[in-house]
């Protein structure tokens, strides 16, 4: 049996990927695409009430369903959305 309970809450991280600056940019599956500057990532004593920066989390005014790639190219994030109706757990 699964437990999907804390799974929007807690996060599902599916792409992960260091852009042009070295920071880590993390395409959370259900909200959007985070950011995590490369001086939190190598902190020894890292702050953890600090939140990542949210790159995105919309297009139009629609919340992402289900993020999980990105590719940086020519400056621009490209990221793409397994589906705009259905999350993993339906």
């Amino acid at each position: 049996i699964v437990d999907y309970s804390t799974e929007k809450r807690c996060g599902r991280p599916l792409g992960l990927l260091i852009d042009p600056n070295g920071d880590l940019l993390v395409a959370e599956s259900y909200s959007s695409i985070l950011r995590i500057p490369k001086e939190d990532m190598f902190s020894l004593q890292p702050d953890l009430n600090k939140a990542p920066e949210v790159v995105v989390n919309n297009y139009k005014g629609e919340n992402f369903t289900f993020l999980n790639t990105m590719i940086v190219q020519n400056n621009k994030l490209y990221f793409t959305e397994s589906s705009t109706i259905y999350n993993r757990k339906d």
